[in-house]
């Protein structure tokens, strides 16, 4: 009885040593694979924060794209604002007196740079403008401007346009840098409120 006594001890401490070394595999195991899940994971994370300030970065470009957009509209509107109020501006201008030597020195500068006689050219006006102008040259109420002149050549080959709209066309950029300065300054002193 010793003996079985003696075996199954044996069996028993041989058993209770398997036991004990399968839990310590399976608490290594555990522990590896747990490492290799914080390390995946860590890994994952690493990827979610790059995408995530990537999607960040471009929401930002998209932004201040969007931004520049809404500015260039504002100076858009701003600029056709003030064609607009020079529009207005230049006809009240029309039904002063200046305006008579106004259209007469542009004919004398007209004149001037095509080195032609009075008579050898053909002017074109907007329609009511021809009783301005002391000319002995072809007069034509055929412009299809505000105001302003055109000047030519009997035969057409050379012509000067000082037309209200060509006037314009000449001021456009210092007009727009004035649109420009015009919202600068209105979105400094919506700052200082």
């Amino acid at each position: 009885m010793e003996l079985a006594k003696k075996i199954v001890e044996e069996a028993t401490s041989k058993a209770y040593e398997i036991v004990k070394q399968a839990k310590e595999e399976k608490a290594n195991a555990l522990k590896e694979e747990e490492q290799r899940l914080k390390q995946e994971n860590k890994s994952e994370m690493e990827k979610f924060r790059k995408l995530i300030e990537e999607r960040k970065r471009e929401e930002q470009a998209s932004m201040k794209l969007e931004y520049k957009r809404a500015i260039d509209r504002a100076y858009e509107e701003k600029f056709k604002e003030i064609l607009s109020l020079l529009v207005e501006d230049f006809k009240r201008y029309k039904k002063t007196k200046n305006y008579s030597s106004f259209l007469n020195n542009l004919l004398e500068k007209a004149k001037k740079e095509l080195s032609s006689k009075e008579t050898d050219l053909v002017i074109h006006v907007a329609k009511g403008d021809k009783k301005h102008l002391k000319t002995k040259a072809s007069v034509k109420e055929d412009l299809d401007d505000i105001g302003g002149i055109i000047v030519e050549t009997k035969d057409g080959k050379v012509r000067v346009n000082f037309s209200f709209s060509s006037i314009l066309e000449m001021k456009i950029d210092s007009l727009r840098q004035k649109a420009i300065k015009e919202i600068s300054s209105s979105k400094k002193k919506g700052r200082k409120r």
